[in-house]
């Protein structure tokens, strides 16, 4: 079913009786494992996340026809439930997850991260001059941004500890230091690609909770995945705490 048709163009299809033809081709597709899926998926966005069938499988449609361009301006509105959903579930771990916070797409981490610093600067939260920490060894573009002539970024480096790749405290006590107003992590460590351990993560949190509220912190987690029980800052710090993850 189209929305219109005019002079033999077709429209963008309107979503009528698209879950009854759903139900019917799955019903004539045998055993086929990708339509398989795509009726778990379907379930899976109705009975966990409240989302109506029509609604999503049109959504899916128009999605793969890509007939909305250049619009909408971000993710696809019952598409971002479903990736809250996915991120909430990989960064608590352990944790009790939430879905209360925002998200939004963009082209990839590195655009996440120039857009970052660009939207700090705009909104007066970072400033010429400031300090910005970086736990290093560290992702190289986190390394080149702050130097940019535009930002021109103090780097202080909080150093892991080489052998354990965790953060000894003495390291953590240089964020004392209130011209630092962002510190940019990545966890796990690349290129050592180790988590930060509970221990790490507690010391880290009650620093913050207890001496630099103010701080701004930017946690790129795109390795959390192929960690164990992994837990993000963004779930230990979230008032404090923006989340880069790309899959």
């Amino acid at each position: 079913n189209y929305a219109y048709l005019d002079a033999g163009f077709g429209g963008i299809p309107d979503g009528k009786g698209i879950v009854e033809r759903f139900d019917t081709f799955v019903g004539n597709a045998g055993d086929s494992e990708g339509v398989r899926f795509l009726e778990k998926a379907l379930s899976y966005a109705k009975d966990r996340l409240g989302i109506d069938k029509q609604e999503f499988l049109n959504e899916l449609v128009l999605a793969f026809l890509g007939c909305n361009y250049p619009v909408p301006p971000r993710m696809l509105v019952n598409i971002e439930k479903v990736v809250k959903q996915y991120i909430a579930e990989e960064m608590y771990g352990p944790m009790p997850t939430t879905t209360n916070f925002d998200l939004f797409a963009t082209e990839g981490g590195t655009a996440s991260m120039t857009y970052t610093f660009q939207t700090m600067f705009h909104n007066g939260l970072l400033k010429k001059g400031d300090k910005v920490a970086l736990t290093t060894p560290i992702f190289t573009p986190y390394l080149e941004i702050p130097e940019l002539s535009e930002y021109e970024l103090e780097i202080v480096e909080i150093r892991l500890d080489e052998k354990t790749w965790q953060l000894p405290q003495s390291e953590i006590e240089k964020l004392a230091d209130e011209q630092i107003k962002l510190l940019c992590v990545v966890n796990p460590a690349n290129p050592a690609s180790v988590k930060f351990s509970d221990d790490t993560l507690d010391r880290l949190t009650s620093f913050v909770e207890e001496k630099r509220k103010d701080l701004f912190i930017i946690t790129d987690d795109v390795y959390g995945t192929f960690a164990d029980n992994f837990v993000s800052l963004f779930a230990k710090l979230p008032y404090n705490t923006l989340c880069v993850y790309s899959f």
